[in-house]
């Protein structure tokens, strides 16, 4: 068996990842491919693993919820991706949490009981280009609180 391709989909809440995790889907489907998914939820509330589990065939859903899989969830990626693998798939799919930073799920792929079963393809951002000047002004001004903080 080859490595497995390897999509990671960021990108804030509320931005579109989802909606494209669908239409993915979709598209392995018409094309014969099998999928796999790992989805990330900060919260204890799977919000959209239900309507993705109903896209996929025999149960390629693992669903990393309450932390950041970058953050205090890191040490838990490997397993839930070899899960994964051990279902054989074809491709595999990676959706984060809003704010989570994609570059150190990246590093999570480099593990070395991983590095020899995948590799990134991809990392996508979806950006919601209607409120994009508005996420920037909110965390434009958080930075500078933060600053004024750290200052004090």
């Amino acid at each position: 068996m080859g490595k497995i391709p390897v999509y990671i989909l960021s990108g804030f809440l509320g931005s579109g990842k989802t909606t494209l995790l669908k239409q993915l889907l979709h598209t392995c489907s018409e094309k014969n491919i099998n999928p796999a998914v790992l989805m990330n939820e900060i919260g204890k509330t799977d919000t959209d693993g239900e309507s993705i589990s109903t896209m996929l065939k025999n149960s390629h859903l693992e669903k990393l919820l309450d932390g950041c899989m970058c953050c205090n969830k890191k040490n838990e990626v490997t397993d839930y991706l070899k899960t994964l693998l051990s279902r054989k798939p074809d491709v595999l799919f990676i959706e984060l949490t809003g704010v989570a930073d994609p570059e150190e799920v990246v590093d999570s792929l480099t593990e070395p009981d991983l590095l020899h079963l995948l590799y990134l393809e991809k990392v996508i951002t979806i950006v919601d280009a209607e409120n994009v000047l508005a996420y920037n002004k909110c965390l434009s001004q958080t930075v500078t609180l933060l600053e004024q903080q750290e200052n004090k």
